[in-house]
């Protein structure tokens, strides 16, 4: 009843061959009808609807040196930074509670960092890291 050990056992691949043909067959159907590029819509600049700058922005500024300006050209210790930012957001709405962060990227990212997590620990919602126009808040 067992095999005989001089007969190897052999795959029969001719359904195999079958069902890849098939298949080869339809790939080749529906390929043409499948779209050649996809459409993409680039939103448009819009220049008429220019956002105003809110004089309520709450801005910190990180110099080269190490120093810390709040508010404008102001500068203080973080000790005093939390204070400051405290009462400053205090009287505000959850939704206004949005503070920039502006640094040279010359400022070791452990400093820019340390003053994150004040800001955060003062009452922050919101932190931006500001990435345009930095000569115009950092200069020294």
């Amino acid at each position: 009843m067992g095999m005989s050990s001089g007969s190897t056992p052999e795959i029969n691949v001719t359904p195999l061959i079958d069902v890849l043909l098939v298949l080869l067959i339809i790939f080749m159907v529906v390929a043409p009808l499948k779209p050649a590029q996809f459409e993409t819509k680039v939103p448009q600049k819009n220049n008429t609807n220019q956002a105003e700058p809110n004089n309520e922005t709450l801005m910190v500024v990180l110099k080269t040196d190490n120093t810390i300006e709040f508010p404008a050209r102001n500068k203080v210790t973080p000790e005093e930074l939390q204070e400051r930012l405290s009462r400053a957001l205090a009287d505000r709405p959850d939704d206004q509670k949005t503070v920039i962060v502006a640094g040279p990227t010359k400022l070791a990212y452990s400093n820019i960092v340390n003053v994150i997590d004040i800001i955060k620990g003062s009452g922050a919602q919101t932190i931006g890291l500001q990435i345009d126009a930095l000569d115009l808040v950092t200069e020294q």
